[in-house]
């Protein structure tokens, strides 16, 4: 989160942005509440990084970037700049590289986002998979997941309503470890590996759809290059992040369309029409749709 003030000659309020939005006080005149105003001004100037809303778990030390998870152990960075999502309402997603601790010369993605509470943990999917199949060649693996706190807990019992009174949706901050694979299939060093590994993400989706699991998020961001020296026939593609993955109860409803989930321009045209439930048909043409991005945009 992060806070804000809105100062006029007469007025000042204050604001606190997080991921379900916007929390403001009423305006409070700095004239006649001159105590008031200064408790503001020294409020937001505090040292304290946790105060001002910052993830004090990414420190430096000397030169050096690291994560330090308590539980949990200490990570070096490899990326100074992370990837994430550009908006303030939402997930938040943001992606660190990190050195594997248990695996020398090998490295982790760090991913760092903030969910719904009434949507499934990716790692739940993720560890059906691995339960059920043991591992899906083409489909990111899970090396450890944790919770951290809930905006709830940020607002300081403020309550989660909108100001027509309507339940604003309460977001459960979360870390999953993931094997980091290499580059998105945009940054393919030719043709031939593109498709490769375009190939086995599709592969992937079948198997997927064999376990009633739809991704509903495929996008350019999602699918990966395999880069990995170990890397085999059938995992040369990885799909990744399934924060919007639901499971099909076949000959029921399943997933309902939204356009809102996942990233429209790559969305099916009957998930952008709003018919019938997300199927493994919607998550194939988005698959289409993200290939023809990058035929269409590639300067190779």
């Amino acid at each position: 989160f992060v806070y804000g003030l809105l100062l006029t000659e007469k007025h000042v309020r204050l604001y606190q942005f997080d991921r379900a939005g916007a929390v403001f006080s009423g305006r409070v005149p700095i004239h006649n509440e001159a105590t008031t105003f200064v408790k503001l001004i020294l409020a937001l100037s505090t040292v304290d990084e946790v105060q001002l809303g910052f993830n004090d778990r990414i420190r430096w030390k000397n030169n050096d970037l690291y994560c330090i998870m308590d539980g949990v152990g200490t990570y070096k960075i490899c990326n100074v700049k992370p990837f994430h999502r550009r908006t303030i309402r939402g997930r938040g997603t943001t992606c660190w590289v990190v050195e594997d601790p248990d695996e020398q010369g090998s490295r982790l993605l760090l991913k760092f986002a903030w969910r719904t509470l009434d949507r499934v943990p990716e790692w739940e999917f993720l560890e059906e998979i691995q339960r059920k199949c043991g591992r899906i060649p083409g489909v990111s693996e899970l090396r450890g997941r944790g919770e951290i706190e809930r905006i709830s807990d940020l607002r300081n019992g403020a309550p989660l309503l909108t100001p027509t009174n309507k339940t604003i949706n309460d977001r459960q901050y979360y870390y999953v470890f993931q094997p980091f694979y290499g580059r998105t299939l945009e940054k393919a060093p030719n043709t031939l590996i593109l498709l490769e590994a375009f190939r086995d993400i599709i592969a992937a989706q079948w198997e997927l759809a064999r376990l009633d699991i739809v991704h509903r998020d495929i996008s350019t961001q999602n699918m990966l290059l395999n880069e990995r020296p170990d890397a085999q026939v059938g995992e040369r593609g990885v799909l990744i992040d399934f924060d919007m993955a639901k499971r099909v109860i076949r000959d029921k409803s399943g997933a309902e369309t939204d356009f809102r989930t996942g990233t429209r321009v790559f969305q099916s045209i009957k998930v952008l029409m709003g018919y019938g439930t997300h199927d493994y048909l919607d998550d194939l043409e988005s698959s289409f749709y993200g290939i023809t991005w990058i035929a269409c945009t590639s300067d190779r």
